[in-house]
């Protein structure tokens, strides 16, 4: 199988017939593994235009290495402008519309139908930073019907964007919004139902029609959310964060057969643990995960900087090494087990 066509398997709940398919959604070791890192945010913005197709050209092969380095079978577009601290911008990201939109063309000139190119598609209302909360909260309550057709709107919105990066490209879409904190989502129930859930049910809906995956990322215990999730038929999850008290292998047995479930690898094992901590602990993952498809393997958040590059290669190792279909059937034995807990 092609590392494409092991993802897709593991959306549809079957096993692909070599390993368990794995995905990170942003690895910032470019320059640790391979000595160079894409031209992103500010320095791509001061390229003159021939020197931003050189620079999209090269993003797209190094993206393609980094994913054959360490067994990806997917690669997401890098995103617009974000902060990760007020003022504080991303580390990865792209500064306009056409310059995305050429990056996913090119990845998917480069790659074929190797990978599975993933866009970034889809938004609910998520945490405020924590200067905006209180503000936040004042307008939520003061002006609920606003709130509500406001983020309508901006789902919408960005569902078209999610469109024009298909026609790009891109062959699935990912929608990164984080609505929890450890102890649970940052919304009570009944915004939940009222801001989130039918925008979940239109983005998914729509993306099921043009018969591409879905991905959500969230970080936090979503546990609250994960029926609206299923009911939406949202492809898969991804962070199944373990800091946050989630247990991505009792949540396989709970979701099995409608909807995916991706990483899980605690990020502070993976910067803080030693060798034989990490190794153990992706064994276990996916040695309990595996059976029946419908599980993708990775980091619970992104493999960011300060990660040690040696500590990732662990977790790549163990994945080459446990991920085999031929070396044991895992935790339940037989899909018809996996299908059985469920």
């Amino acid at each position: 199988m092609t590392p494409k066509e092991r993802v897709l398997a593991a959306f549809r709940f079957e096993e692909p017939d070599d390993m368990v398919p794995a995905w990170e959604v942003e690895s910032q070791l470019y320059e640790e593994l391979l000595g160079r890192a894409p031209i992103v945010g500010y320095e791509f913005a001061k390229l003159s235009s021939k020197e931003k197709e050189r620079a999209i050209y090269a993003n797209a092969e190094l993206m393609i290495e980094v994913a054959e380095h360490t067994e990806q079978c997917a690669i997401l577009q890098f995103g617009g402008y974000w902060e990760i601290a007020p003022g504080r911008p991303a580390l990865l990201w792209l500064p306009d519309c056409e310059a995305q939109l050429a990056q996913l063309h090119t990845l998917k000139e480069l790659a074929g139908d190797r990978f599975l190119i993933l866009g970034r598609a889809g938004c609910v209302p998520s945490i405020p930073t924590g200067k905006d909360m209180a503000a936040y909260c004042y307008h939520l309550y003061d002006h609920r019907h606003e709130v509500r057709e406001e983020a309508a709107q901006n789902m919408r919105q960005s569902i078209e964007w999610g469109k024009k990066q298909l026609e790009a490209g891109a062959q699935g879409v990912v929608m990164c919004s984080d609505v929890a904190f450890n102890n649970g989502p940052f919304l009570p129930p009944d915004l939940v139902d009222e801001l989130i859930a039918p925008n979940v049910q239109l983005w998914a809906h729509t993306f099921k029609q043009l018969g591409v995956p879905t991905i959500w990322h969230t970080d936090g215990n979503v546990t609250p959310m994960i029926d609206i999730m299923t009911d939406a038929r949202v492809t898969a999850l991804q962070a199944i964060d373990p800091i946050a008290g989630m247990d991505i292998i009792s949540l396989k047995q709970h979701v099995y057969g409608k909807m995916t479930l991706i990483r899980n690898v605690n990020c502070l094992t993976l910067q803080f643990g030693t060798p034989k901590e990490i190794a153990e602990e992706c064994r276990t993952m996916i040695e309990s995960c595996k059976a029946g498809g419908g599980y993708v393997f990775g980091c619970s958040n992104a493999v960011f900087k300060g990660i040690p590059i040696e500590n990732f290669l662990v977790a790549v190792e163990a994945l080459r090494k446990y991920g085999r279909y031929d070396s044991g059937a895992g935790k339940w034995g037989t899909v018809e087990a996996c299908v059985k807990e469920n």
